[in-house]
């Protein structure tokens, strides 16, 4: 929704709420700041999971200083054993997952990564949509950066779907997909710096094979 997350925030500061942004998926991914960044919003605290650490057991919690003071040891021992906010983790300052998380903010830090896997993200989404025009397949292809959904239902909005309804049709997509050697997360898929423009030609040839096998079955009446 555009604005939405501005309005978000407007209302948080107005009200004095703290806004927390879940970037366990778009952290990394749209941009080197994550989805605050390519959205031009900035949370009062963030999530970020094992992308971080280069895809190792590894996450983060991140925010202003005034809030995330609250989990800092002051050398007070009443404020450090009773007041204090603890943060415990399983793999804190393991040093695998460190020195990958620190190779891994290296890499991703001039956002050259972020900017290929977009636009070939881009090219995606403008394939599919134009292969389901084409193939008369009910919905629409979508996404922003380097994620793509293709949604038998349509785009989600305020008065939009909250998930998926056919799971049968997009079970039928994924196996005929991988009758081409194509394979993806039911409705949604990632695409990473590592594709190249082949890889999103196979697939959306991919694709384009299997809405026509899917069509030939009688998958679409009546939508």
């Amino acid at each position: 929704m555009p604005g939405y997350l501005q309005e978000l925030r407007s209302a948080c500061t107005s009200q004095g709420v703290v806004l927390i942004f879940d970037e366990v998926i778009t952290g990394f991914r749209y941009a080197p700041g994550g989805a605050q960044a390519y959205f031009g919003v900035t949370p009062d605290m963030t999530t970020l999971a094992k992308i971080v650490a280069g895809g190792l057991p590894g996450a983060a919690v991140v925010g202003k200083k005034a809030i995330m003071s609250m989990m800092a040891h002051r050398g007070d021992a009443a404020w450090d054993r009773t007041e204090r906010v603890a943060q415990n983790g399983t793999f804190n300052s393991n040093p695998v997952c460190a020195a990958a998380a620190i190779a891994t903010l290296e890499l991703v830090a001039d956002g050259s990564l972020h900017a290929r896997a977009n636009k070939l993200g881009d090219e995606l989404r403008a394939g599919l949509g134009e292969v389901m025009k084409r193939a008369g397949v009910p919905g629409a292809c979508f996404g922003e950066a380097s994620i793509f959904h293709v949604s038998f239902e349509g785009r989600p909005g305020w008065a939009g779907f909250d998930r998926p309804q056919r799971g049968d049709l997009y079970h039928r997509l994924r196996c005929a997909l991988l009758n081409n050697g194509v394979d993806w997360s039911l409705h949604h898929g990632w695409v990473s710096a590592v594709h190249t423009e082949a890889h999103i030609e196979r697939t959306v040839t991919a694709y384009e094979k299997a809405f026509a096998a899917m069509a030939a079955d009688g998958s679409f009446k009546g939508m």
